[in-house]
C-alpha cells in the first residue's frame, strides 16, 4: 500500500500540537509528562516547536496529523530554560511530584544521568510516536531519518535514545540503525522500566 505522507518542520498549528498530545497520551503508556494532563502536554509540545535546543516533526496524511518527533539538541538547555521561561506554570507540576512520591524516582533517574556525564550525548529524543493504526507501514523510519537529518544539520555526532523496557518494535528499530544499548534497568514513573540507547550518527 503506498502512503502518501506529508512531514512538516515548519507551520505546525495549534490544532496539529493537539493532535500530537491525543497521539503521546494514546500511544505512549506511563511516563512522568502523562501524569501531568493535557495542559502540561501542549506547554510542552509548544515551547519544543518554538525552543532553539529542540525540534518538531510531525508526519500527516490527507491533512491529518498520524504521528511526530519531538527531539533535543541541547537536552539540559531545554528543560531550563522551559522550567525558567514558565516557572510559576510549573509550581502546581512540581508540588504534584512530591505530593506523588514521585521524587525519589526522579533523583535516581537524576543520578543515572549525573553518573554517566561523560557518556550520554546531551542531544536526545524527548518523544517518538505513530498512531497505533498507522504502525508497521514504514512511518516510524520516515519520521526518524528526516530526525536523523535534522541532528546532523546541527552538527550532532550521537543522541541518546531511552524508551520502554517492554516496547519491543521501537527497541528493535533503534538497534536496526546501529544503536547500542547502554542500560537495561533504568526506574522510571509507575515502576516502569526504561532502556537507554546512545546511536552515533
Amino acid at each position: 500500500m503506498t502512503l502518501n505522507i506529508e512531514l512538516n518542520t515548519q507551520n505546525i498549528s495549534r490544532d496539529d500540537i493537539k493532535e500530537c498530545v491525543k497521539i503521546h497520551r494514546k500511544e505512549i503508556k506511563g511516563g512522568l509528562l502523562n501524569t501531568f494532563g493535557d495542559k502540561f502536554l501542549i506547554k510542552i509540545y509548544n515551547y519544543i516547536l518554538i525552543n532553539d535546543s529542540s525540534f518538531l516533526i510531525v508526519a500527516k496524511k490527507d491533512g491529518v496529523v498520524i504521528g511526530f518527533f519531538a527531539g533535543c539538541i541541547n537536552q539540559s538547555n531545554f528543560f531550563l530554560n522551559f522550567i525558567f521561561k514558565n516557572f510559576f506554570f510549573m509550581i502546581p507540576y512540581i508540588w504534584k511530584i512530591v505530593k506523588q512520591n514521585l521524587y525519589n524516582k526522579i533523583l535516581k533517574i537524576k543520578n543515572f544521568f549525573l553518573s554517566n556525564k561523560y557518556l550520554l550525548p546531551n542531544a536526545s529524543i524527548l518523544n517518538f510516536c505513530v498512531k497505533n493504526d498507522f504502525q508497521s507501514m514504514g512511518i516510524g523510519k520516515l519520521l526518524f531519518n528526516k530526525a536523523i537529518e535534522t541532528f546532523k544539520k546541527n552538527n550532532i555526532k550521537s543522541i541518546k535514545i531511552s524508551t520502554g523496557k517492554n516496547q519491543e518494535k521501537a527497541k528493535k528499530m533503534y538497534l536496526s540503525y546501529g544503536a547500542k544499548l547502554i542500560n537495561n534497568n533504568l526506574n522510571s514513573n509507575n515502576n516502569n522500566l526504561e532502556v537507554i540507547f546512545i546511536l552515533n550518527i
